[in-house]
């Protein structure tokens, strides 16, 4: 279940806090999960590769 968050704050009426309410706006199914999650593995392995090519040359 996603929440979208809020923090609140009022100096002079002293109402400090977080307010959260359900929100259906981040929802995902398991397979844009599933994709979402490949493309950011795949981003950190490009990165890892090219920091490792780059650092033969120096």
């Amino acid at each position: 279940m996603a929440y979208l968050c809020e923090s609140i704050q009022v100096i002079n009426a002293v109402q400090y806090g977080v307010n959260c309410t359900q929100s259906a706006l981040f929802e995902m199914t398991p397979e844009a999960r599933d994709e979402l999650l490949k493309f950011v593995i795949k981003v950190f392995a490009m990165v890892f590769v090219a920091r490792k090519v780059l650092s033969m040359f120096r």
